[in-house]
């Protein structure tokens, strides 16, 4: 007994080592094993309870941390046990599982202004910190914002832009790298008009603004993730552009993994177009334009976006034929819509939070209204509205063409790194510079910012 209590403290002097040195992966690997030959040993909890916290990993965190404090309420209160205790539920509080809300209510804010040009000399590198980034919306402002100034002052240097964006809920991020994988794809097409197009545009469309989706969007949405996945577990970056802490590998790929398998056996398009339909009864009222109305409408019924114009062509013809026939009385199309996109239709699984839902299955954010996207995305003047459209489609996808000629106006001068966590830490840990950067792709970490020339903060409590 006494050799295997002295085997298990050597495993847990390694995972301190392995904590230290920032390799938390390591280290819990070593905690779990301390804790096989110590059951009742409250400090290897305790240890898996902050490193899983490191990892972003919160409801490991909070698990470990419980188990820990049902072994310190069997001893003696003294100061140290007392100390422990409040250290403990002090994480819990800091991990509580809090809801996720996939799509932003504000406007598109760039941080990109004239003044930052003044301030830098050529070669200089910009860097911009996002917290709370949720749906990316003022990363892609600011990113439309220097390729607008640069446009309009073309005698200015061509500069290098390091943008961190950061979220305490993996969905956030793992999200955002769906849509970043989207946009590049779509960036790489010489013809934007072209039908792969219109199935990238569309996909995204839907994984940015509906609870639900026709099969072909779903479908490439799925072959989306598995190509994260994939890079994800082969220690890849996902995109050329883009470095993620390979501490946070773990945590993005068990909630893409969810995304492809779990969610929708807890979830079919026929629920999820009632509890969308539930949300809005209860809705703050948009004002919608004349020409879309009739899709407002079928949405509050439905749940439905209508699609692309390629889409209803090819393989959405049954849906095409309604929206034909019965747009002059919207309220009669909406059930029609309703039944077929409960039969035919799959579920946004990028809206739901694999975390959440274990403890509120009837809860999903899927309250937003799209509609009030015009409002907040096109009220960013340089975004430019489409004329006459006749869906939100129509508007979105204008909006992603728009983000989409920005990157490629950057290209090669751009880095996007995705960080998990508390926002107060992970920038002290950055100014600090101690926040575990692993290079596994050909950017170099060495060199990203410790300072930022902006700061945006989101959805921050």
């Amino acid at each position: 007994m006494t050799e295997q209590l002295d085997a298990a403290a050597k495993l847990r002097e390694e995972g301190n080592s392995f904590y230290k040195s920032g390799q938390l992966i390591d280290a819990v690997k070593a905690y779990e094993e301390a804790l096989k030959l110590a059951a009742e040993d409250v400090r290897p909890l305790s240890n898996l309870s902050a490193a899983s916290f490191e990892l972003g990993d919160y409801v490991a965190s909070t698990k470990w941390a419980k188990k820990a404090l049902k072994l310190l309420s069997k001893q003696p209160k003294t100061d140290q046990i007392k100390s422990r205790i409040a250290s403990l539920n002090s994480r819990i509080e800091r991990t509580a599982t809090s809801e996720y809300f996939s799509f932003g209510h504000d406007e598109v804010m760039p941080l990109w202004d004239d003044s930052i040009n003044k301030h830098h000399k050529a070669g200089d590198q910009i860097s911009f910190f996002f917290a709370g980034i949720g749906d990316a919306r003022h990363l892609f402002g600011t990113m439309v914002g220097i390729e607008h100034f640069e446009f309009e002052h073309r005698d200015a240097p061509r500069r290098k832009f390091h943008f961190t964006i950061n979220d305490v809920k993996v969905p956030a991020i793992a999200r955002d790298l769906v849509i970043f994988a989207l946009l590049q794809d779509l960036a790489e097409l010489e013809d934007t008009r072209s039908g792969h197009a219109s199935l990238i545009l569309g996909t995204l469309h839907y994984v940015f603004s509906g609870a639900v989706m026709p099969a072909v969007a779903h479908g490439h949405l799925q072959f989306i993730i598995r190509r994260i996945l994939n890079n994800l577990e082969n220690a890849e970056q996902p995109l050329p552009w883009l470095y993620i802490l390979t501490d946070d590998f773990p945590s993005i790929m068990r909630c893409l993994r969810y995304w492809l398998d779990e969610v929708l056996k807890l979830y079919s398009a026929s629920d999820m177009v009632d509890i969308v339909a539930n949300f809005m009864r209860t809705r703050v009222e948009e004002e919608v334009t004349p020409n879309m109305k009739a899709e407002d409408t079928v949405y509050v019924q439905s749940g439905v976006l209508f699609p692309p114009a390629h889409f209803l062509e090819i393989d959405e013809q049954e849906l095409g034929k309604l929206l034909k026939e019965g747009t002059s009385k919207p309220k009669t199309l909406a059930k029609k819509v309703a039944k077929l996109a409960k039969e035919t239709w799959h579920i946004n699984p990028t809206m739901v939070d694999y975390e959440w839902v274990k403890d509120h299955p009837q809860i999903v954010d899927v309250g937003h209204n799209p509609f009030g996207s015009i409002f907040r995305m096109f009220k960013f003047k340089l975004i430019k509205e489409p004329k006459n459209a006749k869906s939100l489609y129509e508007y979105m996808s204008v909006f992603f063409l728009t983000v989409v000629r920005a990157m490629k106006s950057l290209k090669g001068r751009f880095i996007v790194e995705a960080v998990l966590g508390d926002c107060a830490q992970t920038l002290e840990e950055i100014r600090l510079g101690v926040i575990n950067h692993k290079d596994s792709g050909a950017n170099d970490p060495t060199a990203f910012p410790t300072r930022y020339d902006r700061i945006h903060m989101s959805n921050i409590p």
